[in-house]
């Protein structure tokens, strides 16, 4: 009981005692049972072997258990009163940040929020599942949040192998190169894609339940159902057959089959491992053709280099001729067209050598990417206007041990041929992408090697060719053009010269479609060389607004005076707030910025991104003292479309220039 008293006085004398009693043992009785339930979760939070923690709505730490004391490395009392940013100073912000997103996501909608995450644990990565949910103060408003931390990081690696391990099985089946079929009471129980493609059927649904003679034929052509038994029956020993499959549209192809009896589904049951034995015969027609290039080119190499002899002594003497000052005009006249169709000559002995493979090449580290662009900038000069050119170009490729000026050559001679298949216009396109080829690939197409390659396309949407003209376009002399009009060798040079740089070159046309030939180029783990300065002629030029941004006067005013000898409007800012407030006024007129990235106030970094805001399309070519490979993909990872090197060299930079100017 719960006893209140009070004395009675009377003359300051206690006369007698008032005393209230109140039962309390329902109370008292509940306060036990708060005070045994309270120790029970705490003991039940102590016992979870997973972390568990609540804070308050400021997302300050107001409790965990031992095991989240294990899980961030610190004692409870480092964890009560901090926030989740404190307790992953030496972690990562990433993680803190994303923690906290997830509790104010929470707060906003109250109730229970699953999601898995990643946290950093002793310098290693886990995979979590975390449980949270929010609770009530006393006065019924939003009091916090507790939370459950689940370390799934085995349980992910499990899924992982059980998933790679069942992707496997199914490679293994479906992904085969061998069409596979399960026959069973004389029908079709199973059928794996392969297969299905192999037949041209839509899916596995149309084989099951039919006999196999429907879509297999014995080698005559007749229905396979004389030798089904045989085949169906066969005993252990391997038997290979050669058949004909029957393809959805009525066609036939080459199959070779072997059968084995199983047991599927309990009962007997034979497996029919098909493959398609046309390819094979494809590339025994590839081999004979590759044969057939080789043994044309050594003759053709060895006719070059006789005809190159003799067309250097009609030339030699036609100009020796010319220096004696008493010819008549008319004869040297005669003798000057002689040397002329000698050069012209000896231009056709260049381009059978380049077929043959015997050209000098001066191989160094080539970016296709700028010789892409600076062939197209040529291009569009030339070809008509009624031809747009398209360029995909990747932001980074790597580089090629090539010839820059043979490279040159192949790209100008597919671009002419591609303008020859469009008299009336059309697209031509121009893609670079960095490849690999696999085996698979290489067991298809006899003239490739496995490896990492730059695959570089050039398509047309002109005639197209059909398959007699494709198989013989690298010919040296074949023509399909009017005479006069075309030696026939420009498509042999193209292949002379891939095959001189190991590479591999594809053609693919279509009749009305169009044409698109796959040049395969390996790459070198080098980085690419600057090209050799040229005349003073070759320099690019310009005539477009730059945005000339550095805080050296010295440097911004050398930059000014290069610009404008090119030719190029020129506006300067030496800082970056002035450069963004001229851009925001000007910035319709500005065709690009060369940017600083060391400048005090605003640096070029922050500049950078600011100008994007601005206009995400915006053309940026950073500078920089500092010009390594780690600043230049820096840059351009964060938005620049190139990056040059300080104190101004005037070729390279009016080059990056011209190459940022140039693309799309």
């Amino acid at each position: 009981m719960e006893v209140n008293g009070a004395p009675i006085l009377q003359d300051d004398k206690v006369i007698r005692g008032i005393f209230i009693a109140r039962d309390i043992t329902e109370q008292e009785n509940v306060r036990a049972a708060l005070l045994q339930q309270l120790r029970f979760l705490e003991t039940l939070m102590e016992a979870i072997p997973n972390p568990v923690f609540y804070k308050d709505t400021n997302g300050i730490y107001l409790g965990c258990n031992k095991a989240f004391e294990t899980w961030v490395g610190l004692p409870r009392e480092r964890i009560v009163g901090s926030n989740v940013y404190e307790l992953n100073e030496a972690a990562s912000k990433d993680f803190a940040e994303k923690y906290h997103q997830h509790d104010m996501e929470l707060f906003e909608h109250p109730g229970i929020k699953v999601y898995e995450s990643s946290a950093c644990v002793e310098g290693a990565i886990h995979e979590t599942l975390v449980y949270k949910a929010t609770f009530s103060n006393p006065a019924g408003t939003l009091g916090g949040l507790v939370g459950v931390i689940v370390d799934i990081s085995d349980r992910k690696r499990m899924e992982a192998a059980l998933r790679s391990s069942e992707e496997r099985n199914r490679l293994l089946i479906e992904e085969s190169p061998i069409g596979i079929c399960i026959v069973q009471h004389g029908a079709c129980v199973y059928v794996n894609p392969t297969l299905v493609r192999i037949l041209g059927w839509e899916s596995p649904m149309d084989f099951l339940g039919r006999p196999i003679d429907e879509f297999v034929l014995s080698r005559n052509g007749d229905p396979l159902a004389p030798r089904q038994n045989e085949i169906v029956n066969v005993d252990e020993k391997v038997v290979n057959y050669e058949v004909r499959g029957l393809k959805s549209t009525g066609e036939e192809i080459d199959l070779a089959l072997w059968p084995r009896r199983i047991e599927y589904a309990r009962e007997p049951a034979t497996v029919l491992f098909m493959a398609d034995t046309t390819e094979a015969k494809k590339l025994r027609s590839q081999l004979i053709h590759a044969q057939k290039m080789e043994a044309i080119g050594i003759l053709a190499g060895g006719v070059a280099h006789d005809f190159n002899n003799l067309l250097q002594v009609i030339q030699g003497y036609s100009e020796l001729l010319q220096f004696d000052e008493n010819m008549e005009d008319r004869v040297r006249s005669r003798l000057g067209k002689i040397s002329h169709a000698a050069r012209s000559g000896a231009d056709l002995v260049k381009r059978l050598l380049a077929f043959s493979r015997k050209t000098e090449m001066h191989l160094r580290p080539v970016n296709l990417n700028d010789k892409i662009v600076q062939i197209t900038s040529l291009l569009e000069r030339t070809i008509p206007k009624s031809i747009r050119v398209v360029l995909h170009l990747p932001n980074e490729l790597p580089a090629i041990n090539a010839d820059p000026s043979q490279m040159e050559q192949v790209l100008v001679n597919l671009a002419v041929n591609a303008r020859d298949a469009m008299p009336d216009g059309g697209w031509l396109t121009i893609e670079a992408q960095h490849v690999t080829l696999d085996e698979d690939y290489c067991g298809r197409h006899l003239e490739a090697k496995p490896g990492d390659y730059v695959l570089v396309s050039v398509s047309d949407t002109g005639q197209g060719m059909e398959n007699e003209t494709l198989n013989r376009i690298f010919e040296p002399f074949y023509t399909t053009k009017e005479a006069g009009a075309g030696t026939g060798l420009g498509l042999a040079t193209v292949y002379g010269i891939i095959k001189q740089h190991d590479g591999h070159i594809a053609c693919h046309s279509e009749l009305g479609v169009g044409t698109t030939f796959k040049i395969y180029l390996p790459i070198i783990e080098t980085e690419t060389e600057s090209e050799p300065p040229s005349d003073e002629s070759a320099i690019p030029r310009g005539t477009e607004t730059v945005l000339l941004v550095d805080d050296e006067k010295v440097a911004r005013d050398l930059g000014r005076e290069i610009l404008e000898h090119c030719g190029y409007i020129t506006l300067t800012a030496d800082n970056g707030k002035e450069a963004l407030d001229l851009y925001r006024k000007e910035g319709d007129k500005i065709a690009m910025v060369i940017l600083d990235l060391i400048m005090p106030e605003m640096g070029g970094k922050r500049c950078l991104e600011e100008l994007l805001k601005i206009d995400p399309d915006a053309k940026i070519l950073v500078a920089s003292g500092l010009a390594d490979e780690m600043q230049s993909n820096k840059s351009i990872e964060a938005g620049a479309r190139g990056f040059v090197g300080k104190p101004y060299d005037m070729r390279s930079m009016l080059q990056a220039i011209r190459g940022v100017l140039d693309q799309p």
